[in-house]
């Protein structure tokens, strides 16, 4: 079924809030790590050679002629990469201010589509057994903890120090964050993070290593995230998608409801 308009501005505030919540979390946790939180702009700066960890983000236009300068001036006097990530529509403001600012849009069609599926209950219920021979743990130590870097690390072709520093040693022992490791014969080959905000569970980080890919493994780590989040209390689940992926979540029962640019300073 597709969203009624009302029910896209609603999913796309708690994707949006999610999003931020991650982002605010790692870069609060990360040593030498920066949130900050200022008329309506949120810099979540980790530090880390990535974008994708040093990101700002729009909760409130209101003051956006201020406060995205101020944020982008913050960013600029770190020495690592970031953008500056924008909801199409929403954000339109923000992005003509981004451009006065001299960035562009890092691509020319949207960089970030969001999802969101409105009953995480329903799909709770209606998960399959998992593939043969997969077993998915959720972190409890940090055997756990290190398998997902090296399984996130090889998928997304990062180094897994920086993931290791992104997921932290302890991250497991916070009520928000669940991490998981799912093994095939013992070794580690797909990789799922979930963390909460009030009535949302976000889907991060699903990876699965080159070798295991196309055997459902992904579709199961984000079900069993799903289906932790709604027994936490969770009631909707939402996650950003990339294209290669965004089939597996519709048929889930994802729907977009928001997409992201992301712009950052020239090449």
């Amino acid at each position: 079924m597709s969203f009624t308009p009302a029910d896209r501005g609603r999913l796309s505030a708690l994707e949006h809030e999610n999003l931020i919540a991650a982002h605010a979390l790692i870069a609060g946790r990360v040593s030498g790590g920066l949130v900050q939180r200022r008329d309506g702009v949120v810099a979540a700066l980790t530090g880390l050679g990535a974008r994708l960890f040093n990101q700002i983000l729009v909760e409130d236009v209101t003051a956006i002629e201020t406060a995205l300068p101020a944020a982008v001036e913050l960013a600029r006097s770190r020495p690592a990469p970031w953008v500056v990530t924008l909801r199409d529509g929403d954000d339109d403001r923000a992005a003509a201010m981004a451009a006065r600012l001299g960035l562009v849009c890092a691509t020319s069609e949207a960089w970030m589509p969001a999802l969101a599926l409105a009953d995480a209950a329903s799909a709770a219920k209606s998960a399959r057994g998992l593939p043969p021979g997969l077993e998915i743990n959720r972190a409890t130590d940090v055997g756990v903890v290190t398998d997902h870097a090296k399984v996130a690390a090889e998928a997304f072709g990062m180094p897994e120090d920086m993931v290791c520093l992104v997921l932290g040693t302890e991250a497991w022992f916070q009520p928000q964050i669940a991490i998981y490791t799912g093994y095939l014969d013992g070794a580690p080959v797909v990789a799922g993070l979930g963390i909460r905000s009030r009535p949302t569970i976000g889907v991060y980080n699903i990876a699965t290593v080159e070798a295991a890919r196309r055997r459902g493994y992904g579709e199961a780590v984000t079900r069993r995230i799903i289906a932790d989040g709604v027994a936490a209390g969770a009631t909707v689940s939402i996650l950003q998608s990339s294209a290669t992926g965004r089939g597996v979540y519709e048929r889930i029962g994802f729907e977009p409801v928001v997409e992201y640019s992301g712009w950052v300073e020239p090449a």
